[in-house]
């Protein structure tokens, strides 16, 4: 198959060129309904199995008659581009005459175990994949396993809990390019679809941006980021007026990151990692960046190993806040503790305005934070080791982020105070 492909032809959408540009194993088109990813799929397989011997394995999960596939856009592609005379159409397969390339269409509920058999695929394509289950997959990749061959898929979200979501968006596989796009990115969608479109976003909004935006129903009342918010926040443009607040969060030298994120007023300017680094090593990391960026202060997790960096930072002079997440919240009323309080805070402002960089790690370990209730019936963010069951590591660039909220002088996105001359550790509370 080409490194690169051309995306000229006739009815083929320019949002899509970067798609198809790089060699990848896998490639998932995900967004809302009317977005033309069904099409765009359809379209790269005539594209390249007019030009290559492709052997095409062409799925849905549900398919009780062949209508029900990709095949029907194949077809009607196929026609539109004026390719009739060099493909063989027959109520089951299509083939390319020219090439030799062909088409298998196949459902795959109850027929899966059927497909292991079958032998050369180069393109495996799933539509509607946002039903696929662990098990199905376990049994399909093994079986598409031709030197280069490549697995596609368009979904439409569905719940955040689903394996098709939390395994091709939150947590993509290597090797994979991965793509979303809604009906107003398609450039060929009807005026009769966009009335209706419209007429569902002022009758439930709610609906219209599950429906047509692509976001996934939020299964679990208890997730303090929704996805719908984080995606928000890390496509916005905010305001950057406000002080310049550093967050830390320090590792050990296990498998979790030192991470160091910059915050000035609604805008999280950057985030950087270091693993298996010194106290020593990232004091003078924190020191040197202070003054690079003209930082305001430092808040240090100061909880464990912090202590110590958190101590000879003071040492330096550098502005440094006590960031223990342990101590009471400035509302003890409603907040278990700081730490609670921090991460409400992050999630008022991801609501409100805050605008995140697009930093996948980032949105995974906001998206796995949960909170929970006392038997006092105050608020707490559940525990690490729980985040970090589901993630595989430690939320190391969430707390670092929700550090910067550690302080409410600096708490809000209008913060303009910048004064730190009467700053003293007793009277940060």
């Amino acid at each position: 198959m080409s490194k690169a492909i051309q995306t000229s032809l006739p009815l083929r959408n320019p949002l899509f060129k970067s798609f198809w540009e790089e060699k990848s194993r896998f490639r998932f088109l995900y967004g809302g309904r009317n977005s033309g990813k069904s099409y765009e799929l359809a379209a790269q397989l005539i594209f390249l199995s007019s030009r290559y011997k492709l052997k095409i394995l062409a799925t849905r999960y549900f398919q009780n008659k062949i209508a029900e596939s990709i095949y029907v856009l194949l077809c009607d592609i196929i026609g539109k581009w004026g390719y009739s005379s060099i493909y063989t159409i027959t109520n089951n397969t299509i083939k390319c005459n020219n090439t030799g390339s062909e088409f298998i269409f196949s459902g795959l509920y109850g027929k899966v175990d059927e497909l292991k058999s079958i032998e050369g695929i180069d393109v495996l394509v799933i539509d509607e994949a946002h039903s696929m289950d662990a098990q199905m997959w376990e049994i399909l990749i093994p079986t598409i396993r031709k030197e280069g061959s490549e697995v596609w898929c368009a979904f439409n979200p569905r719940s955040r809990l689903d394996f098709s979501w939390q395994h091709f968006v939150e947590n993509p596989p290597e090797n994979a390019k991965v793509m979303k796009v809604n009906y107003d990115s398609n450039i060929f969608i009807s005026s009769t679809s966009l009335a209706e479109i419209k007429e569902m976003e002022k009758d439930d909004k709610e609906k219209y941006e599950h429906v047509y935006l692509g976001y996934p129903t939020e299964s679990s009342a208890t997730a303090l980021f929704t996805y719908k918010d984080v995606d928000r926040a890390q496509n916005r443009t905010a305001s950057r007026h406000g002080a310049r607040i550093l967050g830390l969060d320090v590792a050990s030298y296990g498998n979790d990151s030192t991470v160091l994120c910059l915050r000035q007023g609604s805008v999280i300017l950057w985030i950087q990692k270091r693993k298996h680094i010194s106290q020593k090593e990232i004091v003078g990391w924190v020191n040197s960046v202070f003054d690079s960026v003209n930082a305001d202060a430092v808040v240090v997790d100061s909880i464990g190993v912090g202590r110590g960096v958190y101590e000879r930072l003071l040492e330096t002079g550098v502005m440094t806040i006590d960031g223990n997440v342990g101590f009471k919240a400035d509302n003890y009323d409603t907040y278990h503790n700081k730490r609670a309080e921090v991460y409400f805070r992050l999630s008022e402002a991801v609501k409100g305005g805050l605008e995140l960089p697009d930093n996948m790690e980032l949105a995974q370990e906001l998206l796995s934070t949960e909170y929970e209730h006392t038997e006092a019936g105050r608020v707490k963010i559940i525990k690490k080791d729980k985040i970090k069951e589901t993630l595989g590591r430690s939320p190391d660039t969430a707390d670092a982020v929700a550090l910067t909220y550690f302080w409410k002088r600096y708490g809000g996105a209008s913060s303009t105070n910048k004064d730190m001359d009467n700053y003293t550790p007793s009277n940060v509370f």
